[in-house]
């Protein structure tokens, strides 16, 4: 073979490696918003199905229970479940659940971080911003966290930072995507997960 030849063999390998290479960083910018969509679209685990499923299993429970108190019980087995049909009704989403939700999700940043230039720093400040009351924004911070929604931290009675789970949604790169839903490091479970094995215990209790 000609130096000519090896010259020009040597440089459409060199074509070959660097398109591959390109065609191996798109797969792995795409793999976080695949790995994403399967299990949350696909398998119908996203925020949407999630809220759905858990609201419909509360109010089961709910629907239940007024059956229940119809039945011949005593005045002290009904104040019972009045009492548990108060305290699902509390865990269902309210509209000052949504509201604290909704203005976080429109001050997220890259990698689902809340931005805290852009919002309140405190409660009292938020309840005061959503004209809400500040028992209802503390309830529905309370219930974002438990739920596996939101994350945050606290110093006083200040905010430190604030994240949206990446399993609700995602501002940033495919990749990081990806590596933050495997490493999952401010949220040891899916959204409304750890809530349903409560709901569960709740059942067997009644």
């Amino acid at each position: 073979m000609s130096d000519y030849n090896k010259l020009n063999e040597k440089k459409q390998n060199n074509v070959n490696d660097k398109s591959q290479n390109n065609e191996e960083q798109k797969t792995k910018k795409k793999v976080g918003f695949q790995h994403f969509a399967y299990y949350n679209l696909n398998k119908k685990e996203g925020y949407p199905m999630n809220i759905t499923e858990y609201e419909t299993k509360v109010r089961k429970q709910i629907f239940e229970l007024k059956e229940k108190k119809k039945e011949e019980i005593s005045d002290e087995d009904k104040k019972a479940v009045e009492k548990k049909i108060a305290k699902l009704k509390g865990d269902l989403i309210s509209n000052a659940d949504n509201a604290v939700f909704n203005y976080l999700m429109a001050n997220i940043m890259f990698d689902n971080t809340v931005n805290m230039n852009h919002i309140e720093k405190t409660q009292s400040a938020i309840a005061k911003k959503l004209f809400l009351t500040r028992q209802s924004v503390s309830t529905a911070f309370n219930k974002l966290r438990r739920l596996h929604i939101i994350s945050y931290s606290t110093q006083g009675n200040a905010f430190e930072w604030i994240r949206i789970s990446p399993f609700v949604c995602w501002q940033g790169e495919a990749t990081s995507h990806f590596y933050k839903m495997k490493e999952q490091r401010d949220f040891a479970r899916r959204p409304f997960e750890q809530q349903h094995d409560i709901l569960s215990k709740k059942k067997e209790a009644v």
